[in-house]
């Protein structure tokens, strides 16, 4: 009879953490998460939490215990109240994910237990709120190199905002170990799912020469797609780097202005994504003086 007892209390136990079992919970944080789910309003398709004071507690809370708040957080992601996943898909979107470079300098704390949890619990909500999580748990996931499980999750996710999203966050972190990943998803038959493949590399910060060559030299035939936003999205690449890259963005644009179809979103590469001509913060400008009299030329030519 005693072990039935602690047979049941254990499985209690269990059910009561949401099925995060491995995971270190914040006792402090997962209490405030618990009561803001009770008490706030809790907009169960945009994640926004609002009209209480524990919201800005949790904001405050969340972010003075990251790295190690993301436990939490993944925890309840997997809790069995819809409200308190919705608080946590809030969380993700904004506390974890604004501070995301903590984890990344603290991997320690993504156990397996913990990734398990942001991938199962992203995955286990199947409504658009979803979206919200995405991100960080693709980041989380990157960073611990657990990209399997998480291909997994987003290929079978019903929310088409969930994989999109995810998809275009797998190069921050992962870099060119999740490229090939990225290739193949821009062969794919849905626009949506092409248009966040190649949205990917630019997610990327500190890009090494290395690094960029590689995804300038497989983005450089996008650049003649006859879909305009995926010609745009290559430019917008190949503007992160120099030389030929950029010149064959001005070529194309010279194109276009010609046939008299230089319009956005491809004009955008000229004008908001483009490559610099003024040095900005101690770097140095990655176009020369002749690319960028092309690009002035080609801006007057914009048709709007």
């Amino acid at each position: 009879m005693n072990r039935l007892l602690i047979s049941l209390c254990a499985a209690l136990l269990a059910m009561s953490m949401g099925g995060c079992k491995g995971i270190k919970v914040d006792k402090e944080l997962m209490d405030l998460i618990n009561a803001a789910a009770a008490k706030c309003k809790i907009d169960m398709r945009y994640a926004f939490v609002s009209d209480c004071a524990e919201a800005g507690k949790l904001s405050e809370l969340t972010i003075k215990k990251m790295p190690e708040a993301i436990a939490t957080v993944s925890a309840a992601l997997n809790d069995k109240n819809d409200k308190v996943r919705v608080v946590a898909c809030q969380l993700m979107y904004r506390e974890v994910k604004d501070n995301i470079s903590k984890v990344k300098a603290k991997p320690e704390v993504l156990t397996d237990a913990v990734i398990d949890g942001l991938i199962n619990g992203t995955g286990g909500i199947k409504s658009y709120v979803a979206m919200y999580a995405a991100a960080s748990t693709v980041y989380a996931a990157s960073i611990k190199g657990k990209t399997s499980e998480l291909y997994k999750m987003l290929q079978e996710h019903p929310e088409s905002a969930v994989r999109t999203e995810g998809y275009s966050k797998l190069m921050a972190y992962g870099r060119l170990k999740t490229f090939d990943k990225v290739k193949d998803l821009a062969k794919s038959s849905d626009k949506s799912i092409v248009y966040a493949a190649l949205n990917a590399p630019r997610d990327m910060y500190d890009v090494t020469e290395d690094e960029n060559r590689a995804i300038c030299d497989w983005a450089l035939p996008f650049l003649s797609n006859d879909d305009t936003q995926v010609s745009y999205q290559a430019a917008a690449i190949l503007n992160r780097y120099k030389g030929k890259y950029i010149d064959a963005v001005l070529d194309m644009a010279e194109k276009l202005a010609k046939d008299g179809k230089l319009t956005s979103p491809f004009s955008l590469a000229l004008t908001n994504f483009t490559f610099s001509c003024k040095p900005f913060m101690g770097t140095p400008p990655n176009g020369t003086k002749d690319q960028c009299d092309r690009k002035e030329k080609l801006i007057k030519l914009i048709k709007k």
